[in-house]
């Protein structure tokens, strides 16, 4: 029986060589895409969690049941939730309780739902792997890159209200019901994704 030749051999081995190569190149950016994949579901199901738990009547850590829930989010990267982490790398799931001013009041404290702290907050999450929100659009027109968004959803309409610092939208008050865009990119900014929100209540992931 006649075996491989040793040109064979050497051929075979500079084709596994070389796929294997290609393989680990693109490995980084293959899980960076997956990353930025789970982080934008992450924040539309934080989102989709504030809004069932306004229409639930969820009770919070204080033992009552406020009638509204929401998602904080802006591009700023201070630490304005005294907590260590830029403010652009996580957002916060909230219930306007404080000033009941459809936006999140930022804490005096790092303690999240502390009743003297942070008496708003209900959750911090924290974005992986450098992920972070890089800009926010109002819809115009014309169209407006903004700082923040306070997205809160009020028991018992399923939609909702947004508050990008300055000015409060609602579905009754605009002129407009969205989108409402959110964009986060990988930490290189190679890569980005959008999320969008209507004041009818509806958000998707691009």
């Amino acid at each position: 029986m006649k075996g491989f030749s040793l040109a064979e051999i050497i051929v075979v081995l500079a084709i596994i060589t070389l796929i294997m190569g290609t393989v680990l190149y693109n490995a980084p950016l293959f899980n960076m895409r997956i990353a930025m994949t789970q982080a934008a579901r992450l924040l539309s199901f934080g989102l989709r969690d504030a809004q069932s738990r306004a229409v639930a009547v969820q009770v919070n850590a204080s033992g009552s049941a406020p009638n509204t829930y929401g998602i904080w989010v802006t591009t700023s990267t201070a630490d304005g939730n005294l907590n260590n982490i830029r403010d652009n790398e996580q957002y916060t799931l909230f219930s306007d309780v404080k000033n009941v001013d459809g936006r999140y009041d930022l804490p005096i404290g790092p303690t999240c739902g502390d009743a003297t702290q942070d008496p708003e907050c209900v959750a911090r999450y924290t974005f992986q792997r450098g992920i972070r929100i890089f800009r926010l659009v109002r819809p115009g027109p014309p169209a407006t890159n903004v700082n923040e968004f306070s997205i809160l959803f009020r028991r018992p309409d399923p939609t909702v209200s947004i508050h990008d610092g300055a000015t409060i939208f609602s579905p009754f008050t605009s002129g407009t019901f969205g989108p409402f865009q959110i964009y986060i990119e990988s930490s290189d900014a190679s890569i980005n994704k959008e999320i969008d929100i209507w004041l009818t209540g509806q958000v998707s992931v691009k």
